[in-house]
């Protein structure tokens, strides 16, 4: 059962870190000196992978203080990634500051319109 759980983390963190064309941190969750679980350097996010079999999963507070340490002392953007197997959703979730995402679309809105914006993320 453990083993089985560590290559579907260890599978989350591969598939998470190829979405953002990034890479996986080898030794995360094994080695003090591995920060995050996956980095996606171009967009500056080190991202802390969390998953679950089960229809729901809570993230304590002490894993977003964890990651956002570790991202702010490599000059990073802290994110969460969660995997939850259900019916309909997404398979993976990426969570953010609040404040970044506000930066995020502030940035796309200055040269998209909602309706372009909604068009690029259905293609």
């Amino acid at each position: 059962e453990r083993r089985r759980r560590v290559k579907a983390s260890q599978a989350q963190e591969s598939r998470v870190a190829a979405i953002g064309d990034g890479k996986r941190v080898s030794g995360s969750g094994s080695k003090p000196h591995a920060r995050g679980d996956a980095r996606w350097d171009e967009y500056g996010l080190l991202i802390e992978a969390k998953r679950t079999d089960k229809g729901s999963i809570s993230i304590k507070g002490e894993v977003l203080d964890k990651i956002t340490r570790e991202a702010m002392a490599n000059g990073k953007f802290p994110a969460v990634a969660i995997e939850v197997t259900t019916e309909f959703a997404a398979r993976d979730w990426i969570l953010l500051p609040a404040t970044l995402v506000r930066r995020i679309l502030d940035e796309a809105m200055e040269n998209l319109t909602r309706k372009d914006i909604m068009k690029k993320l259905s293609e």
